[in-house]
C-alpha cells in the first residue's frame, strides 16, 4: 500500500506543478482572476469534502469501497482530459510551429524557435534542465524561497488539522465519522465566500492596471488580498484553539475555520498569481518549487500533529500553529512594499519593459531586457553553444523572412 501510495503521489503531482503555468499560459492578466480561483478551490475543496463522503461510505460500506470510488472518478477525470487538453506552452507551441514550416519548406529552410537558440533538444538535456530549475528557483530567488516557506506553512497546518480535527470532534465529542466529516464544513465555506469575493479582487486588479504603464499592473497588486488573508488565517487558528473544548459549543469551533479557510484561498491565489506575474515564461518552475516544499511540509505536520495534541493539549497545540502563521504573517507585506526592489535584483523576474528585436546584419539582436538564455546561464542552468541566426521571423505579422540557414521564430511581444 505504501508503494502505491508513492506512486499516486508521483503521477498525482503533475496538475498541481504544472496546472498553474497552465492557467499562465491561457489567459491574460487581467482575465486570470477567475480562473486563479477555480484552479486553487478545487485542491481546497477536495480534502474537505473528502472525509465527509469517504467517511459516510467508509462507515456504510467499508473502507476498501472508497479506493473503488476514487478509482472510477479518477478514470473519469483522466479519459476527459486526454479528450480535451491541448499543449499551451509556448516554447513548445513554437518548437511544433518551427517543424510544420520547415516540413512546408521541403527542407530548404530551418526554422528555430528562439527559446531553442543555443540549446540542446536532447531529452536528457531537457530532463536535466526542467527537473533542476525549481530547485534552482528555490534556493536562487528569495520571492520564492520566502513564499514557499510561507506557503508551505501555511498549507502544512491545513493537513494538521485534517488530522486534528477528529482528534477534537469524534474522539473528545464522540462523533461519528459521518458526523465528524461536518467539521469541515467550516473551512469549506470559508473557501466559497473567498471565490465569490473574487469578482472584488478583479476589479482592484482592473484598477491597478489601468493606473499602470502600458495598461499593465505591476505584480505586487495581486498581493492586496494576501495581506488580508495573512491576517485571517492566525486569527481562525487561534480562534479554534481556544474555542475547541468540549464544552463550548460545537458551531463555534466549525465556524473558526471560516476565516482560516478565506485567508487560505486569498493567501494561494494572490501569491500564486504574483508568481505568475513575476517570473511569466518561468511561472511553472517557480510555481513547482512551491509545490515541492509545501509537499514535504504537508507530508511532516499531519504526522507529529497527534504527538503535539497529545502532549500540549488541543488549545495550546492549536495555538503553536497559529504563531506560526503569525510569524509568516509580514511575508506578504514585505513583497507588497519592496516587491519591486527585490524583482529589480533578481536573475530571472520579467523587467516592466516592452522586448524589442532588432536585426542587425545577420544576427539578431535583443534590445532590450535580458534573453531566456542568459537567464538560464545567470541562474546556473547548464546551457549548450548557439548557432548562428541570419532572419528573424514575427509570428504576429505572419512575415517569413527570405530562404537562408537559419529563421528564428518569436512570439509577438
Amino acid at each position: 500500500m505504501l508503494a502505491f501510495r508513492l506512486i499516486g503521489g508521483a503521477v498525482g503531482s503533475a496538475p498541481l506543478t504544472g496546472g498553474g503555468g497552465g492557467v499562465s499560459d491561457m489567459f491574460a492578466p487581467r482575465d486570470r482572476a477567475f480562473a486563479m480561483a477555480l484552479y486553487t478551490m478545487m485542491p481546497f475543496m477536495g480534502p474537505i469534502l473528502g472525509p465527509l463522503i469517504g467517511g459516510a461510505i467508509a462507515q456504510n460500506a467499508g473502507w476498501r469501497r472508497i479506493f473503488l470510488v476514487l478509482f472510477c472518478f479518477a478514470a473519469m477525470i483522466a479519459i476527459v482530459n486526454i479528450l480535451n487538453m491541448r499543449e499551451s506552452y509556448t516554447p513548445v507551441l513554437l518548437r511544433w510551429r518551427a517543424r510544420r514550416l520547415h516540413l512546408e519548406s521541403g527542407g530548404t529552410v530551418h526554422y528555430l524557435s528562439k527559446y531553442d537558440v543555443g540549446r540542446s533538444l536532447s531529452l536528457a538535456h531537457l530532463l536535466r534542465v526542467n527537473l533542476s530549475r525549481p530547485f534552482v528557483f528555490l534556493v536562487t530567488e528569495p520571492i520564492v524561497t520566502l513564499i514557499s516557506l510561507y506557503i508551505g506553512i501555511v498549507y502544512a497546518e491545513l493537513y494538521a488539522l485534517f488530522t486534528s480535527l477528529p482528534i477534537v470532534f469524534q474522539d473528545h465529542r464522540h462523533w461519528g465519522r459521518a458526523k465528524g466529516g461536518v467539521a469541515y464544513l467550516g473551512i469549506g465555506a470559508g473557501v466559497l465566500i473567498a471565490v465569490a469575493c473574487v469578482p472584488i479582487q478583479a476589479r482592484l486588479y482592473a484598477r491597478a492596471a489601468n493606473r499602470g504603464p502600458n495598461g499593465k499592473a505591476p505584480p505586487e497588486a495581486r498581493l492586496v488580498v494576501c495581506c488580508l488573508g495573512a491576517v485571517l488565517v492566525p486569527l481562525g487558528l487561534f480562534w479554534f484553539a481556544w474555542t475547541s473544548q468540549p464544552s463550548k459549543p460545537a458551531i463555534i469551533s466549525i465556524t473558526a475555520g471560516a476565516p482560516f479557510g478565506f485567508g487560505l484561498f486569498c493567501l494561494f491565489t494572490g501569491m500564486v498569481a504574483y508568481i505568475m506575474d513575476t517570473y511569466t515564461i518561468y511561472c511553472a518552475s517557480a510555481i513547482a518549487s512551491t509545490v515541492v516544499l509545501r509537499s514535504v511540509l504537508a507530508a511532516i505536520f499531519p504526522v507529529i500533529a497527534p504527538t503535539m495534541f497529545h502532549k500540549l493539549g488541543d488549545q495550546w497545540a492549536l495555538s503553536l500553529f497559529g504563531f506560526l502563521a503569525l510569524a509568516g504573517m509580514p511575508v506578504p507585506w514585505l513583497f507588497y512594499i519592496f516587491g519591486p526592489r527585490i524583482r529589480a535584483r533578481s536573475k530571472n523576474a520579467a523587467k516592466l519593459v516592452d522586448v524589442t528585436i532588432s536585426s542587425q546584419g545577420n544576427t539578431v539582436v535583443p534590445s532590450v531586457a535580458v534573453s531566456e538564455k542568459q537567464r538560464d546561464e545567470e541562474a546556473g542552468i547548464p546551457e549548450v553553444e548557439g548557432v548562428a541566426v541570419e532572419q528573424e521571423f514575427d509570428v504576429g505579422h505572419g512575415h517569413i523572412g527570405p530562404s537562408g540557414k537559419k529563421d528564428v521564430l518569436e512570439e509577438k511581444v
